[in-house]
């Protein structure tokens, strides 16, 4: 419906344009992210997106800022202060006579102008700025949310990783509603549900947290070259499988960070885990490597395989497959282990073919 919705069980609409105001005022008298704002209301209204009489259309900045037509919208709420207000604002922008744009209104906001204030879309305006909010942040949007969820029986001392926790599934959520075509929307039940079953499981600290959102597209280019996916690639693995390590080993990467950080796991305990990992791809070596007389890519797709089938815990933790997979890729970026059974000197004959 808009850049944010919540849409209540009644119908009732708040349609929210988010503008983040750092370095610019999107609500002076003369800003087009303004005026194209009410033009995207008065289209979307228009259209049948939004109905005036159940939304409310709430223009939110990150940090306060002052804008006196944008602060006289909201502040009218009668028939008569609304048209008031209208007629103030378009007398800003329009002569007397000949309802004609004054001079040196920029061309690109001009052409909005018109559009805003054309007759056939007076009823919509007036509709729109009736019930038009203004809402301001407090330039940390971060902090907000965290001192937000601390009033909603969140318990301070994991309120963070609740947030975290949070932000990576809402944008997990919506990515999967776009990618299957449908609306992105997460209900505010299944919000509250699964933050407080993340908190519950926070509180009984049996396992360990990931705090890593999926990749971006960014993200994954820039770790192409790298050595572990060089090594993916001297065993011919097929795109999905590099796709797939290179969020594994983005997300094995923050976690470990994220728990050191926070305390929950000891940094010998990061080594000791690197460690058990290389014992196992070693055990696993020695087993395929018995069978010399198979292919060498098909051995290291085996190794590969077995290594990334195991199950550890870390302090006694459990730890997510993704976790084990990026830390098996990690040491094969260092690499303090292979897959490819002459991986050391095929990965040197690769540098320099590259250099």
């Amino acid at each position: 419906m808009d850049d944010v919705a919540v849409e209540d069980p009644s119908g009732e609409v708040q349609a929210v344009q988010t503008k983040s105001a750092a370095k610019t005022n999107p609500i002076s008298n003369r800003s087009v992210e303004l005026w194209k704002t009410i033009n995207n209301w008065i289209t979307a209204v228009r259209d049948g997106e939004l109905k005036v009489e159940s939304t409310t259309f709430n223009l939110h900045l990150g940090r306060e800022r002052r804008g006196p037509i944008a602060e006289s919208f909201r502040n009218a709420s009668t028939a008569n202060s609304v048209g008031a207000a209208v007629d103030k604002a378009r007398a800003e922008f329009f002569t007397p006579k000949g309802n004609k744009l004054r001079a040196g209104i920029p061309e690109e906001l001009g052409a909005i102008l018109k559009v805003v204030f054309a007759s056939e879309n007076s009823k919509i305006l007036q509709g729109i700025v009736t019930r038009f909010d203004l809402s301001f942040g407090a330039a940390y949007a971060y902090g907000e949310l965290l001192d937000r969820l601390k009033t909603k029986f969140i318990d301070e001392d994991v309120a963070e990783d609740v947030l975290l926790h949070a932000l990576g599934w809402v944008k997990k959520e919506i990515d999967n509603a776009i990618e299957l075509d449908k609306p992105a929307v997460v209900s505010a039940d299944k919000f509250r549900i699964e933050l407080n079953a993340f908190r519950t499981r926070l509180k009984s600290r049996n396992y360990l947290p990931s705090f890593a959102g999926e990749p971006s597209l960014e993200q994954i280019e820039l770790q192409k070259l790298r050595v572990f996916v060089r090594q993916l690639n001297l065993i011919e693995s097929s795109d999905d499988q590099v796709l797939r390590a290179i969020a594994d080993f983005l997300s094995a990467r923050t976690d470990r960070v994220k728990w050191a950080e926070k305390g929950y796991v000891h940094s010998e305990s990061l080594v000791e885990f690197e460690n058990a990992l290389r014992s196992l791809w070693l055990s696993h070596r020695d087993e395929v490597e018995l069978d010399t007389g198979e292919d060498e890519i098909v051995r290291g797709r085996r190794l590969m395989l077995r290594c990334l089938l195991e199950h550890l815990t870390l302090q006694g933790m459990p730890v997510m497959p993704a976790f084990v997979c990026g830390c098996f890729h990690s040491l094969a970026d260092k690499p303090l282990i292979g897959w490819h059974p002459r991986y050391e000197a095929l990965l040197k004959i690769d540098q320099v073919s590259h250099e």
